[in-house]
């Protein structure tokens, strides 16, 4: 599936370079991916606390988690 550059408003790559989230906060279309970074291996559409569109994400240092804030205040943490 090919995503619109100008669809993403936050992208992170976990520190091993094997993920990158995407994120979107437009109201018409909120959403949050997680993407293998390998070209044509797929992504997974994540299911955020509060449903709010994303306004901020990061990888934690080990990559082990991804940590998201949202536009309603509140945040979530994917293991």
């Amino acid at each position: 599936s090919v995503i619109p550059i100008d669809a993403v408003n936050f992208a992170a790559f976990d520190p091993t370079g094997t993920y990158v989230a995407l994120g979107r906060h437009h109201d018409e279309g909120a959403w949050l991916r997680l993407v293998d970074a390998k070209p044509g291996d797929g992504f997974w559409k994540l299911k955020a606390a509060g449903g709010a569109g994303v306004c901020g994400l990061t990888f934690t240092a080990d990559g082990s988690r991804l940590a998201t804030g949202h536009r309603d205040g509140t945040a979530c943490v994917f293991d």
